[in-house]
C-alpha cells in the first residue's frame, strides 16, 4: 500500500516501520499519534478534515491513514514524522 503512492517508497517504508513497527492500524501512541503512519491527531485532524477526510472515522483504515500521510507529505514532506 505504501508504495502505491508517488513518494519515495523506501523512505515511506522506513518511516512507517520506525513510527509503528508492528504496522498495527489501531495503534494510538501516548503522544496522540494514530494509525499505521502515526499521524498526530491534535496537529492534523482539522487540517485533514478540511481536505475531505474524516479523521475520526478513517484513521484506523490502513488505506485512509496512508492517504492522509501522503496528503501531509505533499505539503510538508517528511518533516512531520519524528522518525525521518
Amino acid at each position: 500500500m505504501l508504495c502505491a503512492w508517488p513518494w519515495e517508497c523506501e523512505i515511506a517504508t522506513r518511516v512507517q516501520a520506525c513510527e509503528n513497527g508492528s504496522a498495527d492500524p489501531w495503534r494510538i501512541s501516548v503522544t496522540g499519534d494514530y494509525g499505521i503512519m502515526q499521524i498526530n491527531r491534535f496537529t492534523w485532524e482539522w487540517w485533514l478534515n478540511e481536505r475531505g477526510f474524516n479523521f475520526e472515522t478513517e484513521w484506523m483504515s490502513p488505506e485512509s491513514n496512508i492517504a492522509m500521510a501522503y496528503t501531509i507529505w505533499e505539503d510538508h514532506w517528511w518533516w512531520e514524522w519524528s522518525c525521518f
